[in-house]
């Protein structure tokens, strides 16, 4: 076989590998090819004491949480708050108590009452990330807790 068949052979299937490779992956979402880098992050973006006279020691805070897809919260927990969360992105599954998960999508909103039980949030899509506002108005001050950790029973 001449030099420059080997060559053009070689450089041919060089090509159909590349080529091969690189249309396989094009048939992926864009957000499935990137989900991977889409991180689960909790970032404060308000907190404030309000200075009304009927809210005296009251605070509100403000969270930007975003959910990697299919990231899934499963650790209950109750708040000594009201809690209100608001869909920015996406959507989300969420359990409070022993009532069934809710699915709340883009533009909806969900209030925890104080001291309920949050049973788990998950992430609705595999390949989208979703964005939550989670607001809280709860009492400052010496022993007010915000977050209250369930511990399994012991059997």
């Amino acid at each position: 076989m001449k030099k420059s068949t080997l060559i053009t052979l070689s450089a041919v299937t060089l090509i159909t590998f590349f080529a091969v490779n690189v249309f396989g992956q094009t048939q992926n979402s864009h957000a499935e090819v990137h989900a991977s880098t889409i991180k689960t992050t909790w970032i404060p973006i308000f907190n404030k004491a309000l200075t009304d006279t009927g809210l005296i020691n009251k605070k509100f805070n403000v969270y930007e949480w975003t959910l990697a897809p299919g990231f899934t919260d499963t650790t209950s927990h109750r708040h000594v708050a009201e809690v209100f969360i608001y869909v920015v992105e996406g959507s989300i599954e969420h359990q409070s108590g022993k009532n069934e998960p809710t699915i709340l999508k883009k533009g909806q909103i969900l209030h925890e009452p104080p001291y309920s039980l949050h049973s788990f949030t998950k992430n609705a899509s595999t390949t989208e990330a979703a964005k939550l506002l989670v607001m809280f108005l709860y009492t400052d001050g010496p022993g007010a807790p915000i977050y209250l950790r369930e511990y399994p029973q012991k059997k």
